[in-house]
């Protein structure tokens, strides 16, 4: 079977001039980016069978339990997300939603992976066992 597809990137979140290089030595904003984008793709299984967010948003998830992530209703009445105040992220990124702490630890897994254990343990070592089947991508080839 074959399936036609595109893929735009935006640098909607790039902040500053970029030379193409982002703050990790050794990759490349679009690398990073598209990394990035897979992950959310992995994160909307749940999504694409059926229910109303992605597994990382799922209430009780056990990804969103590692940040203490709870959607709320605030004093406009709007939802967002809160986290608890001793959590850990990878990035300033992954602190804005669960479905962006998935993305960027699931990123930084692949490429970063010393970041992401550095950072943010508990969510390398969760990575690891229910992501990536216990494979560390630690040799510098996936970085290149």
């Amino acid at each position: 079977m074959f399936f036609a597809g595109k893929i735009v990137s935006y640098g909607a979140g790039m902040r500053g001039t970029t030379t193409g290089k982002n703050p990790y030595q050794g990759t490349s904003w679009p690398q990073e980016a598209m990394v990035h984008e897979i992950c959310h793709h992995h994160d909307f299984q749940a999504f694409y069978k059926g229910a109303s967010k992605m597994s990382s948003e799922q209430k009780n998830s056990s990804w969103g339990a590692l940040s203490g992530w709870k959607e709320v209703t605030n004093a406009k009445g709007q939802t967002e997300w809160q986290k608890k105040a001793d959590a850990k992220f990878v990035s300033w990124y992954a602190e804005t939603a669960p479905a962006e702490d998935y993305a960027e630890s699931c990123m930084n897994y692949v490429l970063h992976p010393q970041t992401l254990k550095d950072k943010a343990p508990e969510k390398y070592a969760w990575m690891k066992k229910n992501l990536f089947n216990n494979k560390e991508f630690t040799d510098k080839i996936w970085a290149g």
